[in-house]
């Protein structure tokens, strides 16, 4: 895979998280259209991923290089 391509992979999966926790703050967790407590499972990723420590300060760093080098090429 190109990068452009693993760019809009990665807007497309930003929409598609934003927007899950959207619902689920206007509808709550009994959102019938979203597997379970979205929130707490989003939560629980990052969770797991701080406590790998180095790890998780990496990806961190990555996802915001590659977000912030989009808005300064727009």
């Amino acid at each position: 895979m190109n990068l452009p391509n693993m760019k809009k992979i990665l807007r497309a999966s930003l929409i598609i998280i934003l927007s899950a926790i959207i619902v689920q703050i206007i509808f709550g967790s009994e959102a019938s259209f979203l597997p379970g407590d979205f929130i707490a499972t989003i939560t629980g990723i990052f969770s797991s991923i701080g406590v790998a420590g180095l790890v998780g300060f990496l990806l961190g760093g990555l996802c915001l290089y590659i977000v912030l080098k989009k808005q300064k090429n727009k």
